[in-house]
């Protein structure tokens, strides 16, 4: 039996009808442009797809055939470029600040665009992709906006800006995509310290995340540039020649006159926008329209209204005497303040590479003092776990450090990104360009995650590594990772000779009596810089041999991605001390190297530290920036417990000690003896450099064979 529509449905369908055909009205869309923007953002997507892909095949070509992976990866996306080209495509189409080439007709065989449409597809020297003709010298237009791809656009509709985003409580909030300063030691870490309006403008400032190392400070005129502890400091033997300030109201840098003693006059350098340049010149081009200034450290006035916006209990304020300003906090006037908290005040009060040691920068403005004679300049002290200080010190001081302040204009673009800020969105939106291990890391990527290796014991592999080392052996260079923390014990594979326990929260690996001495490769000794002369003449030298014996260690170098495989040469169980002092200096301002001599006298047992020139069995409070690479979790195991991995190496002290790290509330390079059940390990693995990979905007790299 048939059955007709309802009345009820009739009347329903009616409605919804009339809905939708308001929405319409009321929304104002326009269906054809709204498609032809999502034509044009799917074709975008689809071409950078295809890019992607194609630069990923010509690296494992490169990689099976030989050839340089940097130049190779181009064959077939741009234009003209050949297989037997010895350099990289020239990238000469400016398309909105950046340089590109125009697509490889290569790339269209299996993309559905018409040949008049793919012409305006270029890809710049990252690998992505942008939309321009060059006739009319225009993207994608539509509703009055240029789009060049997906969300790269000349302007931001309905975007959010930077001063959109931040107000007192994004004050300390981590900023990504804004990298400055000296050429090829740019800083890339940066926080948002203040939000003001002057003269109409709305500004945004950003204070690097830390003090600068001696390598990021530029050369100032009539300053001495020096290092204390591992950072760097700025020092004046003498009161210079007062320098230009032209951006005192951006700063706050209110005092009524710079040159009436010497401290001022010190202090005008740190104003002097021209000493700071460098750090107003970002690599990334969208940017740079949206810089205003910089200077060498924050004013005492922006930091004390930064303190008080962020919502301190108790306030900072300033205080106008002859010769500077005195600090008055919780209503106690004076020249120096040891109570500020630096809970939750890490803005102020910077991360230190120990703990143990002070973190002092430069405030640039003169302080005021109760002593007689002497001309002060402001800082910050980083004196403890609970308090900090503002504090007064003479110019001559050396071991006083800078952090840039910069200033921005706050319509710059900008979203939040996992309760963080992100400059620039063009940096987000289209996938990381693949490219090599080897090409992506350097000493400065020292430190960073590695996404996409997991390899270990069956259910208890490790997923989380991180870079610690780059070298070249004979012909093939290397990339060294090592687990992110101690293993546990389930993580610790059964090694002949050895027993495992459990120490604290981390697994321990060690020995009740010395055992058969174990195979070492000679090859892989090269591969993991394991120097020593003859690892069977001791006891630890013997231990060690289980350490350095790749068989051990298998589990390591069979990730589960078998595409891997074939980039995998080696692990073992933990680094050894000749590598982990490289890699240290290499990344870091103080030296550490290994020597088997000491006051002349050559050990036959193993090796002393040379710390900065200091030859030891042992060296106590070591100082890095990337201290969470070298000694892991340093922060949580700051408890008074030590924690220690093994080095795999042997030391001078004795037959039966083995070299060692130790984390504690100082962080350390030592031994210990091998029958003790304290102490963990870090493998490591040897990568071919040539493995495909890419890195974020983040520095996270994600290997992609």
């Amino acid at each position: 039996m048939k059955k007709g529509i309802s009345l009820v449905a009739l009347i329903i369908t009616i409605i919804v009808l009339i809905i939708l055909t308001a929405a319409v009205v009321m929304t104002g869309v326009n269906t054809p442009q709204n498609a032809q923007l999502a034509v044009f953002k799917n074709n975008v997507a689809t071409v950078q797809e295809a890019v992607t892909l194609k630069i990923l095949n010509n690296l494992t070509e490169s990689a099976v055939n030989g050839k340089n992976a940097e130049t190779y990866k181009w064959v077939g996306v741009a234009e003209g470029y050949t297989y037997d080209a010895t350099t990289g495509p020239t990238f000469t189409v400016g398309i909105n600040g950046i340089s590109a080439i125009k697509l490889s007709d290569a790339i269209k065989e299996n993309i559905n665009i018409s040949d008049t449409e793919f012409d305006k597809y270029h890809v710049d020297s990252n690998g992505v992709i942008y939309y321009y003709d060059i006739a009319t010298q225009k993207g994608f237009e539509y509703e009055g906006i240029t789009y060049y791809n997906a969300t790269m656009t000349n302007q931001t509709p309905g975007g959010t800006t930077l001063g959109d985003l931040v107000d007192a409580s994004m004050y300390g909030t981590r900023v990504w995509g804004y990298t400055a300063g000296v050429t090829g030691h740019e800083v890339s870490e940066w926080q948002v310290l203040y939000k003001q309006t002057v003269d109409g403008e709305e500004y945004v400032y950003l204070i690097a995340s830390n003090v600068l190392t001696q390598s990021q400070i530029p050369n100032i005129t009539g300053a001495t540039i020096s290092s204390y502890d591992g950072y760097g400091t700025i020092s004046w033997d003498s009161a210079p020649v007062l320098q230009t300030m032209d951006s005192n109201s951006l700063f706050m840098a209110n005092w009524s006159d710079y040159s009436i003693n010497e401290n001022c006059r010190c202090i005008s350098t740190l104003l002097n926008t021209n000493n700071w340049s460098a750090f107003t010149t970002p690599t990334n081009n969208n940017i740079t329209s949206y810089v205003e200034a910089a200077i060498g450290s924050p004013t005492a006035e922006i930091f004390a209204a930064s303190w008080n916006a962020k919502g301190n209990a108790l306030q900072l304020n300033l205080v106008t005497d002859i010769d500077g300003y005195f600090y008055d906090y919780n209503e106690t006037v004076a020249d120096s303040c040891y109570e500020l908290p630096i809970i939750n005040n890490e803005l102020y009060f910077p991360e230190y590479p120990i703990v143990s040691s002070y973190t002092d920068y430069w405030l640039s403005s003169p302080v005021a003092s109760t002593a007689t004679t002497g001309y002060y300049i402001g800082y910050v002290d980083n004196h403890g776990t609970i308090n900090g200080s503002v504090d007064r010190y003479n110019y001559s001081a050396t071991f006083n450090g800078v952090r840039p302040v910069v200033c921005l204009k706050a319509d710059i673009p900008a979203s939040i990104d996992d309760e963080e800020i992100l400059l620039d969105q063009t940096i987000n939106s289209t996938p990381p360009i693949v490219t090599t291990l080897g090409n992506i890391v350097d000493a400065s990527a020292y430190g960073a995650s590695v996404h996409g290796y997991t390899a270990g014991l069956t259910g208890n592999e490790v997923s989380d590594w991180k870079v610690f080392y780059k070298q070249t052996v004979g012909e093939e260079e290397y990339v060294y990772l090592i687990t992110d923390t101690l293993l546990t014990q389930a993580q610790i594979p059964s090694i002949v000779g050895a027993l495992t326990a459990t120490y604290q929260e981390y697994g321990t690996l060690y020995w009740d009596s010395v055992p058969e001495v174990q195979t070492i490769n000679n090859n892989s000794n090269s591969i993991f810089m394991a120097n020593w002369s003859n690892y069977s003449t001791n006891e630890n030298g013997i231990c060690i041999s289980a350490l350095l014996n790749i068989n051990n260690w298998s589990a390591f170098a069979t990730p589960i991605n078998n595409n891997i495989m074939g980039y995998v040469e080696a692990a073992i169980g933990s680094p050894t001390a000749e590598m982990f002092a490289a890699s240290w200096t290499e990344s870091g301002e103080i030296s550490l190297s290994m020597t088997d001599t000491k006051d002349g006298i050559a050990s036959t047992n193993g090796y002393y530290y040379n710390y900065n020139g200091i030859v030891n069995l042992y060296q106590n409070n070591l100082i890095h920036m990337k201290k969470n690479l070298y000694f892991p979790k340093y922060e949580a195991y700051n408890d008074g417990i030590y924690r220690y991995y093994w080095l795999s190496s042997p030391t001078a002290y004795a037959t039966a000690r083995t070299c060692c790290v130790k984390i504690s509330s100082g962080i350390n390079v030592t031994y210990n003896k091998h029958t003790i059940s304290n102490t963990g390990i870090r493998p490591v693995v040897c990568l071919k450099a040539s493995i495909p990979a890419s890195i974020s905007y983040k520095g996270i790299i994600t290997l992609v064979p």
